[in-house]
């Protein structure tokens, strides 16, 4: 099976384009790892690595926390987002997550979420 690895865009040299390319970064890698997950659907096995994907249609308020049921059994090591809107997703009580839960934020308003949580 080949799987083609997408080009990172290089970082613009204008502090006010950042914002921008970070968002766009993240959503590449976002669609790259969505498609490879699809791609290797029961065709790999990793005893160390899981994942939960967690989709809403609507974020709520600007920085409302969100919790997020993974049930992964370990405390999540990172997260994989994309929304809709210009804004971020960051942790929020990130000493607070445990083996079932975790807490996110949104800087946007009613931002459709998709979160890839991994552990």
């Amino acid at each position: 099976m080949i799987v083609d690895i997408p080009v990172m865009p290089t970082p613009p040299s204008d502090p006010k384009e950042m914002m921008s390319y970070i968002s766009n970064l993240n959503q590449m890698l976002f669609e790259f790892l969505t498609n490879l997950s699809t791609l290797l659907s029961g065709q790999l096995e990793c005893d160390n690595l899981a994942s939960y994907f967690y989709a809403s249609a609507d974020s709520g308020d600007a920085d409302t926390e969100i919790t997020i049921t993974h049930g992964l059994g370990r405390i999540p090591s990172f997260y994989l987002w994309n929304i809709d809107k210009a804004g971020t997703v960051y942790d929020s009580r990130r000493d607070e997550w445990t083996t079932n839960v975790c807490y996110i934020k949104c800087s946007a308003a009613n931002a459709k979420l998709n979160i890839l949580v991994i552990r």
